[in-house]
């Protein structure tokens, strides 16, 4: 057996043994064909500064959902669990990200990246953060989960 057999063989073993986890998400640009995403976000944590040092919780039950309907190149519907509001879209290699400012002045983004599950019609990865103020010290919330497109252009 030759070294170039060895080399091709090993590495073909070791994508194998790799292979699960690396295929369970798929890129898939028609993401930036959407029109409307229900995201659902069933894991969540917090940080908070009251004590001086950033401090990370995991919240248990803070499940929630966001829409996004009329998702057009620079803005987009965001409808949620306060009402409803326009908010800005930003396109880039990673995926659709939404920028909302609410009219307390705090600042939430989400992040719908371009990797869907691996599947027929499979959900999209996605993660929305909140900036705030809570009462007295600098507070952020994190809320993982997926989104599902209901429409497309």
């Amino acid at each position: 057996m030759n070294f170039c057999s060895l080399v091709i063989g090993f590495s073909l073993f070791a994508f194998s043994a790799f292979a699960g986890p690396l295929d369970v998400f798929v890129q898939d640009e028609q993401l930036f064909n959407v029109q409307t995403l229900r995201c659902q976000f069933t894991a969540s944590s917090i940080v908070s500064w009251e004590n001086g040092d950033p401090e990370v919780v995991v919240i248990e039950g803070g499940e929630f959902e966001l829409l996004f309907d009329s998702i057009g190149e620079r803005k987009a519907r965001l409808i949620g669990n306060v009402g409803s509001d326009d908010v800005l879209v930003a396109r880039t290699a990673m995926g659709l990200n939404f920028i909302e400012r609410t009219s307390g002045g705090s600042w939430n983004t989400t992040t719908v990246f371009k990797h869907r599950e691996n599947e027929v019609d499979g959900d999209f990865a996605a993660v929305t953060s909140r900036h705030s103020i809570a009462p007295f010290w600098p507070t952020a919330y994190q809320h993982y989960g997926k989104c599902k497109v209901l429409e497309y252009n």
